[in-house]
């Protein structure tokens, strides 16, 4: 099996998260789109089934999406969702989105924590020169809370899903890195954050300086 490969869940994956999660993990995904002008031009990476895409285009009313996913079957799924706005597809790496010129707006829902940790500190090195001037950048990601006792429920869940997801897609990264301290260190500044499911979940919008 090719590494980090999700198509194996694909048509699982939303029902699992609600399983485990319940609202928490969809809700906070959109928590800060109010703090988001209308009208701007978005890249989403690792959208995978593309539930939020008819959330982003009501709400958002983008001028364009580029909306980038690796795995076909997610892409498949994704495609059903018809959306109003410009949206061009791409069934391929993260890699390709410096091809697609820069953006007013990035989002990145729990993909930050499928990299490595070199892959990661390259991406978000290089996210900058993907945005417009005073562009944003918003991510919804895990995190493992220092403190007990969330920090060992947090340990646990975390590691029930790295278990699955190393049988069923092949997941390489094991870590949840403090994926805000390393985005604010690279030419950011954050504008909003929240958290949920006992401060597990957090999503956090920040800005191009």
């Amino acid at each position: 099996m090719k590494k980090d490969r999700f198509d194996g869940v694909a048509f699982i994956y939303d029902a699992l998260a609600y399983l485990v999660f319940g609202k928490s993990i969809t809700s906070i995904q959109s928590i800060h789109f109010d703090k988001i002008s209308l009208g701007r031009r978005i890249l989403f990476i690792g959208g995978g089934t593309g539930k939020l895409l008819l959330e982003i285009d009501k709400r958002l009313q983008p001028s364009e999406i580029v909306y980038i996913e690796m795995s076909p079957k997610m892409m498949e799924l994704s495609k059903k969702h018809i959306v109003s706005a410009p949206i061009t597809y791409v069934t391929d790496s993260y890699e390709v989105a410096k091809n697609y010129g820069q953006f007013d707006l990035i989002i990145t829902n729990f993909f930050l924590d499928v990299l490595q940790e070199k892959a990661l500190k390259t991406f978000i090195s290089t996210t900058p020169s993907l945005l417009n001037k005073r562009g944003l950048w918003l991510i919804s990601d895990f995190r493992i809370a220092r403190k007990k006792p969330l920090k060992y429920l947090h340990k646990f869940l975390h590691w029930s899903m790295i278990t699955f997801f190393k049988v069923t897609a092949n997941l390489q990264n094991t870590t949840l890195y403090n994926y805000v301290e390393l985005i604010t260190t690279n030419n950011f500044r954050i504008k909003a954050t929240a958290t949920t499911y006992k401060k597990m979940i957090f999503s956090v919008l920040v800005e191009k300086k």
